[in-house]
């Protein structure tokens, strides 16, 4: 058996005659065979993501992820997000872009709303996206939007962006301004006419994805995937195939409402399986000996002990 095929080697299955080859060894370990005395097991796990060229994942993590700097950083080096959302202080911001967790200014969103953008742009400046969510739902006025545009616009250099649960005309002037809007809604809906939506069971939003692309067109450049929501129904694979039809190289998982890494870890298997990220295992290789040295004791059983652990970080298809 082969330990670079993934499979263990033990004392029944190594060659119990490599002692009579003429081998070349490293240390104790043979290159050609294995020694009786000599057992080699090699096991591979999950290590991290990556994101793949050309793709882009964003997270908004629910505040746990962010007060643990550990689990902060490993939303960027463990589960492959590239972005990440803000929606706190500068307490946060500043931790977010510190050398323990990792995240760039160019890589951060940050959310605003119609009372706070003037201290949220004059705190974080140059990101690489300002977002009000749902403007319509929440009583912003056009006029007051637009505002906030060219607001954004003269103080920094960064892109304003915004989300809605109906691609209807009511949203619409919320469209134009922005330079780009998602759909934020985690069901499909039926519409009823003018700005009217009635939200079926059907948890399925991806024909809601397609009225809001046919609608909005480039505008639409992604959309948000519910960590709480779409997780139940295993929606994530379909979802990010989904986003992929509709040439979509850029997703978002809002994941605030929930504090489950079960979730991030099925949503970033989906995210791999569907070409968003690379997946790098940890190939453990542990190397024994029996400390009997002899060949027909150690064949029968005998006492193993570990020597010697090397470990290699590699890409799989697993």
């Amino acid at each position: 058996l082969n330990p670079e095929e993934g499979q263990v080697l033990s004392k029944d299955t190594k060659d119990k005659d490599a002692k009579d080859k003429d081998t070349s060894k490293i240390g104790d370990i043979t290159i050609d065979g294995f020694p009786c005395d000599i057992r080699i097991e090699v096991s591979y796990e999950f290590h991290h993501y990556e994101p793949k060229d050309g793709k882009v994942l964003g997270i908004w993590p629910e505040n746990r992820y962010e007060d643990d700097v550990n689990k902060f950083n490993q939303l960027r080096t463990k589960w492959g997000f590239t972005k990440y959302f803000h929606s706190r202080d500068e307490t946060i911001f500043n931790r977010a872009i510190s050398s323990a967790v990792g995240f760039t200014k160019s890589n951060i969103w940050v959310g605003i709303n119609k009372d706070n953008y003037y201290s949220k742009v004059a705190a974080f400046g140059n990101v690489c996206a300002y977002y009000l969510d749902e403007p319509n739902y929440n009583g912003v006025p056009a006029t007051t939007f637009s505002y906030i545009k060219n607001f954004i616009n003269q103080f920094s250099s960064s892109f304003f962006y915004t989300g809605d649960m109906k691609p209807v005309y009511c949203v619409d002037p919320y469209a134009d301004i922005a330079d780009a809007i998602m759909c934020t809604k985690y069901s499909d809906g039926i519409w009823m006419g003018l700005c009217a939506y009635i939200w079926d069971t059907n948890n399925d939003q991806r024909p809601l994805w397609s009225s809001f692309k046919d609608r909005y067109s480039n505008k639409n450049k992604f959309n948000w995937i519910s960590a709480k929501k779409d997780y139940p129904n295993n929606e994530f694979q379909n979802l990010l195939g989904k986003a992929l039809n509709q040439n979509m190289n850029e997703v978002w998982l809002f994941h605030d409402d929930s504090y489950n890494d079960a979730e991030l870890a099925s949503f970033c298997q989906s995210a791999f399986y569907k070409g968003f990220l690379k997946r790098y295992g940890l190939k453990v290789t542990k190397y024994y000996r029996c400390i009997e040295g002899n060949c027909a004791i150690c064949s029968e059983g005998g006492t193993w002990t570990l020597y010697n652990v090397i470990t290699d970080t590699i890409p799989t298809e697993y």
